[in-house]
């Protein structure tokens, strides 16, 4: 599966942000937590095209999958969600 997603507003410095990757299932139980170097950014622009494949055998039923973007010094903590099915 791949996933694609936009983030917006990026401080001009990126050197210090994290990015990170989870995988949970509709019990909260987490399949896959890895971090994801963020793609090349241009600090012309304020949003940064990203996106990773996940290569897991998954049974059907509920997922979602949980971006994360963290600062080192604390001033950036951002998740957000994409809930999907698999049939």
């Amino acid at each position: 599966m791949d996933v694609h997603f936009i983030i917006y507003n990026l401080p001009r410095d990126v050197s210090g942000l994290e990015q990170r990757v989870r995988l949970v299932d509709d019990r909260g139980k987490i399949l896959m937590d890895s971090p994801l170097p963020l793609a090349a950014v241009n600090n012309l622009q304020p949003q940064a095209l990203q996106g990773t494949r996940v290569k897991l055998q998954m049974p059907r039923g509920r997922y979602a999958i949980i971006v994360g973007l963290q600062g080192a010094k604390g001033k950036i903590d951002v998740e957000r969600r994409a809930d999907f099915v698999v049939e």
